[in-house]
Order: structure tokens, then sequence, then C-alpha cells
């Protein structure tokens, strides 16, 4: 799983199927947060806020979960 960030949008490229995954985003900052439920395949677009801050993700599908992070 590839993913990008550009003007409050998270962009995540699977380049397997993994089925239906369920995306968390979560600035630990601010404690704001989303959650979103995508098919695992492709491209999927996730609409976060642009505020500062330290975001974790958490994507979870029925093959395993997948963690990353980033700062804005």
């Amino acid at each position: 799983i590839e993913a990008f960030y550009e003007d409050g949008v998270i962009t995540l490229n699977f380049t397997e199927d993994l089925g239906e995954a369920t995306v968390f985003v979560i600035n630990e900052n601010t404690g704001e947060s989303w959650v979103d439920s995508v098919e695992a395949f492709g491209y999927a677009l996730i609409n976060i806020s642009d505020d500062y801050g330290h975001y974790v993700i958490t994507i979870s599908t029925v093959i395993g979960d997948y963690y990353g992070e980033f700062e804005l």
C-alpha cells in the first residue's frame, strides 16, 4: 500500500486486491479522527483536515492491519 497526502486528501494506492478495508486516521495532536470504508484495490481517497500535527493511519482488512504515520 502506498499513501500520499496533498491539500487535505490522503490518496491510498492498493497495489494488490485486499478486499474491503476500513481506514482510520487520527491527528494525535488535536484528537480529530476520520473513518472510511473503501474497496482496497486501485486508488482510494480519504478527505481529512489540513491541520498541523502527527497523523496515524490504520488500514484494517481481512488479511491484516497496516499502519503508517506522517507529520504536517
